[in-house]
């Protein structure tokens, strides 16, 4: 007498648990991706004052003390760089937690700065975090 076969023999059922290990195994992968962070840079900013005036916006770039404190996507000076101008007088201790040229993604508000021959712009600090 020949056996008769089931509706779902070994194999198959072993096939089916490995898809379906397979596709919740990469759900769980895709839905635990880090957020993705949205941040300008100096270069975007000053390109667009007045979009991003008075608005609250992420910037990632490099610290520099010079004149005034800086924002700057690069630490070279062979060409133009665009130079963010900071204020960070609302942090406490922001000037012995930042450290030059490291690089920082500063969250504050762009404010309008007026000068002689037209107007600035000037980042007002809220927070900053090393990256």
């Amino acid at each position: 007498m020949k056996r008769k076969k089931n509706f779902l023999d070994t194999r198959t059922l072993l096939i089916i648990l490995i898809v379906i290990v397979i596709v919740g195994g990469a759900y769980l992968i895709i839905s635990n991706l880090p957020p993705e962070e949205n941040y300008l840079t100096p270069e975007t900013i000053l390109a667009n004052k007045e979009t991003y005036l008075n608005k609250n916006i992420k910037v990632r770039g490099f610290y520099l003390r010079e004149e005034f404190p800086l924002v700057v996507s690069t630490l070279s000076t062979s060409e133009g760089r665009a130079e963010l101008r900071i204020d960070y007088s609302n942090i406490a201790n922001a000037t012995d937690n930042l450290i030059e040229n490291e690089k920082y993604d500063f969250t504050g508000i762009l404010n309008r700065q007026d000068t002689p021959t037209g107007f600035d712009v000037i980042l007002v600090l809220e927070k900053f975090t090393e990256v």
